[in-house]
């Protein structure tokens, strides 16, 4: 049974997922790894270099937009409400924007000039390359340029920040790809969703460009790395697009009818079509199981996708390219609905999928989930027999923190913002305590779990017992904030928060989830 497309359309000013001048402000948090500066604070910091907990970042009370880069040591590029980008942490290969891949880290947030006056909007950071939109439409990029990952025509590496040229840019005559309302990019891949017509102020759908790296398909030409190895100007992949999420493997995008479509890698189950890959979109369909059949003998409903987050952070997954049993750790994916379900499918490596019940790693079970997974549906390891310690975490329906609104995906980590402006963590938050939650300090013996902080379902972020972290002075505790937006490296997360007396937008199907997480923390 097809769900209703006519109401998932929204216009440019009601979507979330894309950049914009009049996006909500609020104070800068980080949390996670430290050890080059990606904290962008000396406030706090424990365990060692690292920082458990959201701290807020000072200096940064109006930040309107934040990135975060992969590889081990992340780098933070943030958009101030004033249109000023600044960054900090890692600077392999120049990706902080400054001119120079000297010196290699930085730890006090830095203007990047080069784009001073611009209004930059938004931005983006993979592992060795970054970018930012302007209010005007304008891409930018720099770092490494690796099959072209910059856009500019060339395969040439740059310091400084270059506009994104059109397709039909040449030598002898260059053009801008104008329209921009959103860029992404991971792995030497980007993407970019363009207004499909330059007049057009308003709109529900937009045109996805993808330029870089062919990996695995990951350009959706439906032609193999051997055929199309990369490309240094953007090509076009599909229209009506109204988000796009570009994973270190793979690619995900949802269209203005709630349509959702994946390519690239998918050996892990994380395309949601088995283990195959694909070269090319491939619409996946969100199917809810009825408890019984409707008037027309229908089982099941198609629901319409609003979000969809691929992993970032994991160019060669441990679990390997060619998976031969589950549980390895590779690529895991996430998808919201509008109406707030939240679905999951690939690895479910230590918890990643939402469908285990007692702590496990999983590791060599068949428990993958190669289609999608409905979270609140049944657990593949049985009845949970030994809750989890925190009084933090959500038990069995994990699907109680619903309405989800938005997502990030890590190599072993997954987060869910809720339309109370709850933060939800779930998966492996252990070494650096880049999940941010209570469960990393209280392990076993009620000390820090460097080892096996694995969470089977969500841990709710920057709420800790006084006995386990004690606020900085001065600071308001972060279980007495909202949450924007937030997004993650491979060990570092950062947020957007205002205090909760602040009204947020992110309460537009607060109906779907009278009191559901708070019943549920005890």
């Amino acid at each position: 049974m097809k769900a209703e497309e006519s109401s998932v359309e929204a216009s440019e000013s009601e979507n979330r997922y894309i950049f914009s001048p009049e996006s909500q402000v609020g104070q800068l948090f980080t949390w996670g790894r430290g050890s080059k500066g990606q904290l962008g604070q000396n406030v706090k910091r424990f365990p060692g270099s690292n920082c458990a907990l959201p701290v807020a970042v000072p200096g940064f009370s109006r930040v309107s937009h934040v990135a975060l880069g992969e590889g081990q040591f992340a780098c933070v590029l943030v958009t101030k409400s004033d249109g000023t980008l600044w960054s900090f942490g890692s600077n392999y290969k120049g990706r902080l924007g400054l001119g120079s891949d000297s010196p290699p880290s930085i730890s006090k947030p830095t203007l990047v000039s080069a784009l001073k006056g611009k209004h930059v909007i938004g931005a983006c950071a993979g592992e060795a390359h970054a970018g930012a939109v302007t209010a005007k439409g304008l891409a930018y990029m720099w770092g490494r340029n690796l099959s072209g990952c910059l856009g500019n025509g060339t395969t040439t590496d740059s310091f400084k920040p270059q506009c994104v040229l059109s397709p039909s840019s040449n030598e002898e005559s260059k053009s801008f790809l104008e329209g921009v309302v959103y860029l992404d990019c991971s792995n030497f891949t980007t993407a970019a969703l363009v207004r499909e017509k330059k007049e057009e102020k308003v709109s529900s759908g937009y045109t996805l460009m993808m330029w870089g790296s062919n990996r695995h398909g990951k350009l959706g030409q439906g032609k193999s790395p051997t055929v199309l190895p990369e490309s240094n100007l953007p090509i076009q992949v599909m229209t009506q697009v109204s988000q796009v999420s570009v994973g270190s493997l793979y690619c995900g995008c949802v269209t203005s009818k709630g349509e959702l479509y994946m390519w690239g890698f998918g050996k892990h189950g994380n395309l949601g079509i088995g283990r195959k890959s694909s070269t090319k979109p491939t619409a996946v369909p969100l199917l809810r199981k009825l408890k019984k059949n409707d008037s027309k003998g229908s089982s099941s409903i198609e629901e319409p996708a609003a979000f969809v987050a691929c992993t970032r952070g994991q160019p060669t997954p441990k679990g390997g390219l060619n998976p031969n049993t589950g549980g390895g750790e590779g690529p895991h994916t996430v998808v919201l609905t509008h109406g707030g379900a939240i679905y999951t499918f690939g690895t479910a490596h230590k918890g990643l999928m939402m469908n285990l019940g007692n702590k496990t790693g999983a590791f060599n079970k068949p428990w993958d989930e190669l289609t999608p997974y409905r979270v609140g549906g049944r657990l593949a390891n049985g009845k949970l027999t030994r809750p989890p310690t925190s009084p933090f975490a959500i038990r069995p329906p994990y699907s109680s923190i619903a309405p989800a609104i938005f997502a990030t995906n890590a190599h072993i980590h997954s987060t869910v913002l809720n339309g109370r402006g709850e933060l939800w963590a779930w998966g492996c938050g252990s070494n650096d305590g880049r999940c941010g939650v209570e469960r990393f300090l209280d392990g076993p013996g009620h000390k820090v779990d460097k080892m096996k902080c694995y969470m089977m379902g969500p841990h709710r972020v920057g709420v800790s017992r006084e006995e386990f972290w004690k606020h900085p002075k001065g600071q308001v505790q972060f279980d007495k904030m909202n949450v924007l937006s937030v997004a993650t490296g491979r060990n570092t997360m950062a947020c957007i928060a205002v205090r909760s007396s602040t009204k947020t937008d992110n309460s537009e199907t607060k109906n779907n989830s009278k009191g559901a997480s708070e019943s549920k923390l005890k």
